[in-house]
Parts: C-alpha cells; structure tokens; sequence
C-alpha cells in the first residue's frame, strides 16, 4: 500500500475506505439483516454501503432469502433438519463451502 492511500479523497484513499467498508459490512451483514446493529452512525453507514455496493447488496439479499426460506420450511421440517439448514447458511456466511 502506498502512502497516497492515507492522503483523504485521492483514489487511493477512497478504494482502501472502500474495501475497509466493504469487509466490515460482509463481516456484519447477518446483523444488518436481522436488525441488530445498535442504531448510530455505525448502523447509517453500513446501510448505507448496502445500497450503494452492488456486490455487498447482493450479498445482504441472498442472506435475506435464505433466511426467508428457512422461516418458511421451518413450520414443515423436523428441528434437526432446520438446524441443518442454518449450519449450512453460517457456513457459506463464513466463507467455507458446502
């Protein structure tokens, strides 16, 4: 990383803010989904950086349909099956593959 990457408004700059606000939304989407970011300038930013990062908002969205899904079979599954499902989804939150 170069030093112009520290200087405020160059390009540098704002990719490094950029990817910085990227990680800490991805790392906090499930509770941005579910509400449970304390309300202040942290829960406005991360908002914010969802609706205006297509690859972060995709993300948000496909977490918010799986989750739809689970609520959805969770009436018609057995406990352990829906279990299942939520291992599965905090593990493709984490990263790892299925």
């Amino acid at each position: 990383m170069t030093v112009i990457a520290w200087i405020p408004w160059t390009k540098p700059w704002r990719q490094r803010r950029d990817y910085i606000i990227c990680r800490q939304t991805l790392e906090r989407v499930q509770e941005i989904v579910d509400g449970e970011v304390p309300h202040g300038h942290t829960a406005r930013v991360l908002e914010k950086h969802l609706h205006a990062c297509k690859s972060c908002g995709e993300e948000a969205e496909a977490i918010r349909m799986l989750k739809i899904a689970i609520v959805r079979v969770c009436g018609d599954c057995d406990p352990e099956a829906v279990a299942k499902l939520e291992a599965l989804a905090q593990q493709l939150l984490e990263g790892h593959d299925a």
